[in-house]
This record gives structure tokens, sequence and C-alpha cells, in this order.
């Protein structure tokens, strides 16, 4: 999503319509990698309704956190599932985005995650 560059709202009228044909799609050149941050016990027993801190988190216009099993209570974020945060970072080297995205889960420092530290490295070592 964050690579899209055409209309979204565009997009689904004409996809409503039956027009996609008629729309193009354009994509900015940036890269772009997601990494999970998962409740502990996922794909299992996970861990539910534990606070997420992302009030020292700063993104820039480039870094995004998607929500995905997770709810709001109290003014404050907390795990509802176990895929529980997408954090996603383009930028015009894998390597860089990879890091990026490393310090944001680090700043979040949520105790009851953990992610995936092998994300990305198959095309990174590619050069």
């Amino acid at each position: 999503m964050p690579r899209l560059k055409t209309d979204l709202v565009k997009l689904l009228k004409a996809a409503v319509e039956n027009k996609l044909d008629k729309v193009k799609i354009k994509w900015s050149e940036d890269k772009c990698m997601t990494i999970v941050l998962c409740s502990k016990g996922y794909p299992k027993k996970y861990l539910n309704n534990k606070k997420i801190n992302l009030e020292h988190v700063v993104l820039n216009k480039k870094s995004f956190i998607f929500h995905a099993d997770n709810k709001i209570k109290n003014n404050f974020f907390f795990s509802n599932g176990g895929r529980v945060l997408n954090i996603v970072v383009l930028g015009n080297a894998f390597t860089k985005i990879r890091n990026q995205i490393f310090k944001i889960i680090e700043t979040i420092n949520w105790k009851f995650g953990f992610f995936r530290k092998d994300i990305g490295w198959k095309v990174i070592n590619k050069k």
C-alpha cells in the first residue's frame, strides 16, 4: 500500500464499477519491506490483552505502522491476537530499510512480542 501512488478511492470505485481496466495504476519506485511484530506464543497459544506503548515511536513520511490484531482501550493499544503490528518502511536500499524497521521495533520495546530477524536477508544477500 505505501508504494501505491494511484488514489485508492479511485481504484475501489473502478473495481465496484467493473472498470479497473480503465485505470492506470502507478507505483512508487521505492523499495518496501514489512516486518510483523507478533504476540509471544504465536502461532499457537499467544499472549493477549498486553499493552503496546507507541508513545516514543517517531515515524517519518516513509515509515508506517499498520495495526492488525490490536484494540484500543483507555486511549492505549492492546494486543488482541497473534499478528499485532506491521512495521513498514520505504527507501532505496533494503539493508537500510530493514535497519530502520529494527530501530522502530526497538523503540516500541514490547516485551510481550517477537519478530523474525531473517526477513529481507535473501534480497539483501542477492547483491
